[in-house]
């Protein structure tokens, strides 16, 4: 899928759907986008719910903005200063929505899989950072 637009209204929809866990790992480029999408706030109130709920995300000063205001209860976050890895956000260990920048950040499409070995790896790869 391709646009801010169906990449937003993709992860919604995946959102929604969440039982007992979510991962996000999100650039400070994509943080802003989250926040204006209303995604974050989505994921403060998982958050709230008994939900595993965990934020990762690279050190900046916009990404600390956002963290901050966000008020996650029960979820864990950190900071990263591992660069340019794109944003991704795996449900429930069934669910992966990719997001991949090109042109300069300008354009950005992603992909979507519930294909378990690529859902196991990106948890797996999340977990470690």
């Amino acid at each position: 899928m391709e646009g801010e637009e169906q990449i937003s209204l993709r992860a919604d929809k995946i959102l929604n759907n969440v039982k007992k866990e979510v991962f996000v790992f999100a650039s400070d480029h994509d943080i802003t986008n989250f926040y204006h999408s209303g995604l974050l706030d989505k994921f403060e109130k998982i958050s709230k719910e008994n939900i595993n709920a965990q934020l990762l995300t690279n050190y900046s000063p916009k990404s600390c903005f956002f963290i901050e205001k966000i008020k996650l209860k029960k979820a864990k976050y950190s900071l990263s200063n591992v660069e340019d890895l794109p944003t991704f956000i795996i449900i429930d260990d069934e669910q992966l929505l990719l997001l991949i920048r090109r042109n300069g950040k300008k354009k950005v499409a992603a992909l979507w899989t519930n294909y378990d070995a690529f859902v196991k790896a990106l948890k797996t790869l999340f977990l470690e950072l």
